[in-house]
């Protein structure tokens, strides 16, 4: 029961980060610097390039602007809108607001998490235990599918979308020519984001789970899909994750400022020390990248050489080199209390544009990053 009642806390996340704020400011650690570890926030080199670095646009949405996904031809954007039960479509072409879609049917959804998987978009609805599905060509919600309980990201490969259930520690597996829930799954603690993985090695999903600092894989391999091998520690309540297109790494966005080993928040230089982890497929072990103030969401470049990550509380983006796995620079929003979360980066076809789409919770707005 009193586990339950710790969980529910996170239904609102921005408490959350306010709570590790609070902590923060009371108890100090300390922390050497390595090769990874970006310079104090007031000496950060801003990323130049190559791939998107300057912020080109900002496109206003409805309320509390939580996922991000594109097409697959990145003519359109789906933008969830926790705060608002709707749906934002953005035209890449001119960046504009196409239209809006109702989700759920109901009232007081929460729609978070999305994917897209070929003409549809798939929508976890927060608060209803609800996936929307939605055909793109008329932007209308075709049904909702029941899932757990509280439903919160989503990632789609090969005909399946796979939802993570923060209560009750599940991934759900939806067949989309179905429509029918067809595995449930345990994994950790409070699964949040969650990426699939194809690759010659095999076919795998990755899920981070919040409250174990883990992150558990999954054999998609059918007939039957299950969790193998013991989970992976990571950082301090990871979020975020993304997997490099060859499936040999695995980055993971960890959301609260790092601990010692004696559970005191980490500082380097007087400031706290939030990270990306990296996971080597090849063997499990895992290396670390600093980045800016909770790291939350994450996706990598379509030609799959950098990783570029949300900064909740440091309203910008990090960008990883994926090459040589190192941090290099940051791209700032440039909105005070912006907080950005999602973060969807997609080539509008026949362009060979590349185009970075960062929803901003705190300021119902779009941030759109180009070269």
């Amino acid at each position: 029961m009193v586990h339950s009642i710790i969980k529910e806390r996170y239904l609102n996340h921005s408490r959350i980060f306010v709570f590790f704020c609070m902590i923060i400011l009371i108890v100090t650690g300390c922390e050497s610097r390595d090769s990874n570890t970006p310079p104090p926030v007031d000496e950060q080199i801003i990323f130049g390039g190559p791939g998107p670095d300057t912020v080109i646009d900002t496109i206003s949405v409805s309320d509390a602007p939580w996922g991000v996904a594109a097409t697959p031809d990145g003519s359109k954007v789906y933008v969830t809108n926790s705060g608002a039960d709707e749906v934002t479509v953005i035209s890449t072409s001119d960046n504009s607001v196409a239209g809006t879609i109702d989700t759920p049917n109901v009232s007081g959804g929460s729609p978070r998490g999305i994917a897209v998987s070929g003409n549809y978009v798939y929508v976890a609805n927060y608060f209803d235990n609800t996936v929307s599905k939605i055909y793109t060509t008329t932007n209308l919600v075709v049904l909702d599918i029941d899932v757990g309980s509280k439903p919160q990201y989503l990632a789609a490969s090969g005909g399946y979308v796979y939802v993570t259930n923060f209560i009750g520690d599940t991934v759900y597996v939806i067949e989309t020519a179905t429509n029918d829930v067809i595995e449930m799954i345990t994994v950790g603690d409070g699964p949040t984001g969650i990426a699939v993985s194809v690759s010659p090695d095999g076919s795998y999903v990755y899920v981070a789970n919040y409250f174990d600092d883990t992150v558990s894989r999954i054999d998609i391999t059918l007939p039957m899909m299950s969790v193998i091998d013991d989970p992976i520690t990571v950082g301090n309540a990871p979020k975020g994750v993304a997997v490099t297109p060859d499936g040999r790494y695995v980055y993971v966005a960890n959301s609260a400022q790092e601990k010692n080993d004696d559970g005191n928040p980490v500082y380097d230089d007087g400031n706290p020390v939030y990270t990306v982890s990296v996971i080597d497929t090849d063997d499990d072990s895992v290396s670390t990248i600093r980045v800016g103030k909770t790291p939350s969401g994450i996706a990598v470049s379509p030609d799959g050489t950098h990783m570029y990550v949300t900064n909740w509380s440091s309203e910008s983006v990090s960008v990883i080199n994926v090459n040589d796995v190192s941090y290099e620079g940051e791209i700032l929003l440039g909105y005070e209390g912006s907080k950005p979360l999602g973060i969807a980066i997609t080539e509008i076809a026949g362009t060979g544009a590349v185009y970075v789409y960062v929803a901003n919770e705190n300021i119902d707005a779009v941030t759109v990053i180009g070269e």
